[in-house]
């Protein structure tokens, strides 16, 4: 994140100057992020403004609380979804 902020990387973020992060989703390996990445990709503007709405209606940057004053298991929910953690 600390890079897509200060557009240290070439890329959609730094030419566009998107630095806020308003959405995202956890994914229990690189290919089903992929996939997803993919699916969205396809996704015409609207229904991705509602999928973020969905989540975050005010468009915080969640970049600044997400990880924070969260418990273990919190955190573990975050990343795994809501799969039984053994």
């Amino acid at each position: 994140m600390h890079e897509h902020k200060n557009r240290e990387i070439e890329g959609f973020t730094s030419k566009y100057k998107i630095d806020r992060l308003v959405y995202f989703e956890t994914h229990i390996s690189i290919q089903e992020a992929q996939i997803r990445e993919k699916r969205l990709k396809k996704w015409n503007r609207k229904w991705k403004i509602e999928l973020i709405e969905s989540m975050n209606p005010k468009w915080d940057d969640l970049s600044k609380t997400i990880g924070k004053n969260l418990s273990k298991m919190e955190k573990l929910e975050l990343l795994f979804g809501n799969q039984k953690i053994n």
